[in-house]
C-alpha cells in the first residue's frame, strides 16, 4: 500500500480510538455513570464502547467481522488455544502482584517477563495442549479461594459474578475486539505482514498497534473527574510487550477469542475471591 494509504489507516484507527475516548469522557457526566459508581463494583461504560464502537464502525464501512477476528464460530478450538497459552500468560500476570509496574524499575522487570511469556506462548502453541491451562485454572481457584477465605476478603456471590463478567467479557473481550480485532487488522491491511515469527506473519501493524495499546495505558494517570494528569509512561512501556503476546495469540488463532480469554480470565478468577480487585 502507498504511504498515503498507510497514513490514512493510522488516522482511521486513531479516529476510532478518539471517538471512544471522547464518548467515554462525555459519559462520565451522565446519570448512568453515577449509577454505576454507586451500585456496581466496576464502571462498565468504557469497555462497552470498546466493543460497540469498533463493531459499529466495521458494519458502517461494510467490512467482514470474521476477517477482523470477531467471530464465535469456533469456540471449542478457541478455548483449546487459550488454555494452551494460559499457563505462561497467567504467570506473567501474577508478577503484577509483586512488581511496581508503574515505576521504571518494575516496568523493566515486567517488560522482560512479557518478552519471556511471548517466547513461551509461541512455543506452547506449536503443539497446543490445553491440560496445562486447565490445571492452572483449577489451581488458581483453589489458591485464591483459600486466600479469600482466610483473609476475609470474599466479596459475596452477586459482586463476585459481576466482577467475573466485567473482567472476562468487558476487559478481556472488549480490549481484544478493539486492539487486536480492529486496530491490529486494519494496520496489517495497510502495512502488510512480510516477516515471520514462530509460524506467524507480522509487520509494522503489530508494532504500531502495540504502541497504541501502550500509550492508552499512559493515560491511566488521568483522572477525568478532577482533571489531574500524571502520565504513566512506564506502565505504557511494559504493556507494549504485553500487547505483543496477545497479538501472537490472535494471529496464530485467527480470532480475538483466545486472546480475550487469556487477557481477562486471570483477573476474573482473582476477582471472585478478592474483594479489593
Amino acid at each position: 500500500m502507498t504511504i498515503k494509504g498507510k497514513g490514512l489507516a493510522i488516522l482511521e484507527v486513531l479516529f476510532v480510538r478518539g471517538v471512544i475516548f471522547g464518548l467515554g469522557i462525555a459519559l462520565t457526566y451522565t446519570p448512568i455513570f453515577d449509577w454505576q459508581v454507586r451500585n456496581l463494583p466496576h464502571v462498565f461504560t468504557s469497555h462497552i464502547l470498546f466493543i460497540l464502537i469498533p463493531v459499529t464502525w466495521l458494519w458502517v464501512t461494510r467490512r467482514n467481522l470474521t476477517a477482523y477476528g470477531i467471530a464465535f464460530n469456533y469456540l471449542p478450538k478457541d478455548a483449546r488455544t487459550a488454555m494452551s497459552a494460559y499457563l505462561p500468560a497467567a504467570i506473567g500476570g501474577a508478577a503484577l502482584g509483586f512488581v511496581s509496574f508503574s515505576r521504571w524499575d518494575g516496568a523493566l522487570v515486567m517488560s522482560l517477563i512479557q518478552i519471556g511469556v511471548l517466547f513461551w506462548v509461541s512455543t506452547a502453541l506449536k503443539r497446543p495442549d490445553p491440560k496445562s491451562g486447565l490445571v492452572t485454572v483449577m489451581l488458581s481457584l483453589f489458591l485464591f479461594g483459600i486466600y479469600g477465605w482466610q483473609s476475609g476478603s470474599l466479596p459475596g456471590l452477586p459482586t463476585a459474578l459481576i466482577r467475573f463478567v466485567y473482567y472476562l467479557f468487558f476487559v478481556g473481550l472488549g480490549e481484544e475486539i478493539l486492539n487486536r480485532g480492529y486496530v491490529l487488522t486494519r494496520l496489517n491491511e495497510a502495512f502488510g505482514c512480510p516477516y515471520r515469527f514462530h509460524e506467524v506473519s507480522w509487520g509494522w501493524g503489530a508494532i504500531l498497534s502495540a504502541a497504541i495499546f501502550g500509550l492508552s495505558h499512559v493515560l491511566n494517570g488521568w483522572n477525568v473527574l478532577t482533571g489531574e494528569f500524571t502520565p504513566m509512561w512506564w506502565w505504557g512501556a511494559w504493556t507494549f510487550f504485553g500487547a505483543l503476546v496477545f497479538t501472537y495469540i490472535r494471529e496464530i488463532s485467527g480470532s480475538v477469542i483466545p486472546a480475550a480469554i487469556v487477557h481477562g480470565l486471570p483477573q476474573a478468577l482473582l476477582s471472585i475471591f478478592i474483594n479489593s480487585i
